[in-house]
C-alpha cells in the first residue's frame, strides 16, 4: 500500500482499486454461477481486464475450442449484466 492509498478515507477508492473491486465481485459471481459447469468439462474463463465498461475475458482449457463456447459466452454475459447492465464482454480467446 502506498502513501496515497493510506491517506484516502476508507470509503474512497482510487480508480484502480474500484476496478479491482468490480473484477473481484464479477469473479465471485462466475464462481457461484458458471465455473462449476466449465470445470466439469475441463475448461474455465479468465477475467483479463475491465476497461471502462468493457470486460475482457478468455476461455481456457477445453472451453477454447468448445462448440458451446458461444452459449457459454452469453451465459457469462447474462450473469455480468445482472451485476452491471452497462458492461460489454469481449472474448479474446
Amino acid at each position: 500500500m502506498n502513501g496515497l492509498e493510506r491517506a484516502l478515507p476508507d470509503d474512497t477508492l482510487t480508480p484502480i482499486q474500484e476496478t479491482k473491486k468490480h473484477l473481484e465481485h464479477i469473479d465471485r459471481l462466475l464462481d457461484k454461477h458458471i465455473r462449476d459447469y466449465l470445470h466439469n468439462d475441463g475448461g474455465n474463463v479468465e477475467l483479463l481486464s475491465l476497461e471502462g465498461h468493457k470486460l475482457y475475458i478468455q476461455f481456457t482449457g477445453s472451453c477454447r475450442n468448445c462448440e458451446n463456447a458461444e452459449s457459454t459466452f452469453y451465459a457469462i454475459q447474462e450473469v455480468v449484466r445482472r451485476y452491471d447492465s452497462q458492461i460489454t464482454l469481449i472474448d479474446t480467446t
